[in-house]
C-alpha cells in the first residue's frame, strides 16, 4: 500500500465507512483571517453496511493500541485525548532465532 492509500483507509475508519477526497487546504485567508475560500471535503464512496458492520470492532481495537492496559502504544497515550493507533506489523512467528544474521542469511519469507 502507498502512504495514501494508508491514510485514506484509515480516515475511512474514523469517519465511520465514508471515503472523502484527499486533501491539503481547508480554507485560504488573508493574514486578517478572512476567508477567501472555503474547500468542503468531498464524499467519494461509502462502505456498504455489510463492510459497516465490521467497523466497531477495529475501531475498538485501534483505541486499545493507545489506550488499552496491555496497548503496544500506550505509552503515547495524552491525558483527557482520544487517540487511535496501529503499531508494527503482524507476525506469526518469533524471529529472536536470525537475531545478528544478514538478511540474505534469513528465509525470504521471514524477512
Amino acid at each position: 500500500m502507498t502512504p495514501l492509500q494508508i491514510c485514506l483507509m484509515t480516515a475511512a475508519i474514523a469517519s465511520n465507512g465514508k471515503i472523502y477526497q484527499p486533501q491539503i487546504v481547508e480554507s485560504v485567508m488573508t493574514t486578517d483571517g478572512e476567508v477567501l475560500k472555503q474547500f468542503a471535503p468531498k464524499l467519494l464512496s461509502e462502505l456498504s453496511d455489510r463492510e459497516k458492520a465490521f467497523l466497531p470492532i477495529v475501531q475498538e481495537g485501534l483505541l486499545g493500541v493507545v489506550h488499552g492496559k496491555h496497548g503496544t502504544a500506550r505509552n503515547v497515550r495524552i491525558e483527557g485525548l482520544t487517540v487511535a493507533g496501529k503499531t508494527g506489523t503482524a507476525q506469526v512467528v518469533r524471529l529472536a532465532q536470525y537475531k545478528g544474521l544478514k538478511e540474505q542469511d534469513i528465509p525470504y519469507k521471514y524477512r
